[in-house]
């Protein structure tokens, strides 16, 4: 069997249901948002001093608004990077613990 075709399921005698079990793609995912959102804001500094910059041609308001904006536009690019990173990473650990279920009789199978 490929790394890419299902199993099929000893119940319903099909693959049609079985999908691969998700377990480390999401916690990947869910790691990688939160380490790539705090990198990106961390790192944002310079954004944020950037964008501050940029906003001080309308005093006060305009040097606040681009220091926040260069702050959370660091943080949103950092939890996309680390997402897909992390949701990558995750997805090669669970195609190769080849652990499988099938939605419709919800039997655990092992690829």
């Amino acid at each position: 069997m490929s790394i890419l075709e299902k199993p099929e399921c000893p119940h319903c005698q099909t693959s049609k249901f079985v999908v691969l079990v998700g377990t480390a793609e999401s916690m990947g995912t869910a790691v990688g948002i939160g380490a790539g959102a705090a990198v990106g804001y961390g790192g944002a500094a310079s954004g944020a001093a950037a964008g501050a910059a940029l906003g001080s041609f309308v005093p006060v308001v305009g040097t606040i608004l681009g220091g926040l904006a260069g702050g959370i536009l660091g943080a949103l690019t950092g939890a996309v990077t680390g997402g897909t990173l992390g949701h990558k990473v995750g997805e090669r650990i669970d195609r190769s613990r080849k652990l499988f279920k099938c939605n419709r009789c919800s039997s655990k199978i092992y690829g």
